[in-house]
């Protein structure tokens, strides 16, 4: 469970190759697995094909209410 406030990173690391690249998430400082990924460490490719619908759907402006 979160508290109120939230700390919410995701960390690219670029380990000698696009092939290799992978993404961590951290949630209040704590490493964290998500769905699909096969590990802590999350393989690039895999990260973006549990997530490109969403990274191509996601409006900035709507979301912050911004215009």
């Amino acid at each position: 469970m979160c508290p109120f406030n939230a700390n919410l990173a995701f960390m690219l690391y670029k380990c000698g190759g696009a092939h290799n690249d992978v993404v961590t998430t951290f949630l209040n400082e704590q490493l964290q697995q998500l769905p699909g990924c096969p590990s802590m460490h999350c393989p690039f490719k895999t990260f973006r094909s549990l997530y490109e619908n969403v990274a191509e759907t996601c409006s900035f402006d709507d979301i912050c209410g911004l215009e």
